[in-house]
């Protein structure tokens, strides 16, 4: 009974945190009008990938190791900047004083750089309604997350169950809030099989 009560005080606690911090999931005056239906906005983060033609020094000398003014850099490249999907690292040694160390070459290499901004596009998102959150969906969540090695043992805290879901989220590719907090989603209910 007691295992129950607690896990049941995990989920409600999903919505309660969650609406809290407006910042990252809110609830507006116009959500989608359907019946026995909840919806939440989620700000996403999207990835931006940049590719910029860099010249980069790099030295020509034998004895790099004793040499204060070169040292060993890691870039991501691409031979085609028309597809930067297609990366991959190296390693090269690079000249950081060119007025002190004039053994070296410049050469032009398209470097792969990547950086993360708020989507705007914020989308509606269906999510759990806080009346059919109840001790039999909370176990069922438990279960089957342990069924996919998301969590382990028959019992789970709070923040345990919400990285758990996370993770899972993340794996799936369904789309989380921007500062990582897990919001009970009628999707991730659905890719774990739970009806409710």
């Amino acid at each position: 009974m007691m295992k129950n009560i607690f896990l049941f005080s995990i989920l409600l606690g999903f919505n309660i945190l969650c609406m809290a911090q407006g910042r990252y999931v809110y609830k507006t005056i116009e959500p989608p009008q359907e019946p026995d239906k909840c919806f939440a906005k989620y700000i996403l983060y999207q990835e931006i990938i940049k590719v910029e033609d860099k010249i980069v020094p790099i030295y020509r000398g034998v004895d790099m190791a004793k040499n204060p003014f070169v040292k060993k850099v890691a870039l991501c490249t691409v031979s085609d900047p028309r597809t930067p999907k297609n990366k991959s690292y190296h390693y090269f040694d690079v000249v950081t004083n060119t007025l002190e160390e004039q053994n070296y070459e410049d050469m032009t290499f398209h470097v792969v750089q990547y950086s993360k901004e708020v989507n705007p596009s914020a989308e509606w998102h269906e999510v759990v309604c806080e009346n059919k959150i109840n001790t039999s969906l909370a176990t069922r969540i438990h279960i089957e997350l342990k069924k996919k090695h998301f969590t382990t043992g028959d019992y789970i805290d709070m923040s345990t169950l919400k990285a758990a879901l996370y993770r899972y989220e993340i794996q799936q590719e369904i789309p989380v809030t921007a500062n990582g907090e897990s919001y009970l989603q009628v999707e991730t209910m659905k890719r774990l099989g739970i009806l409710y």
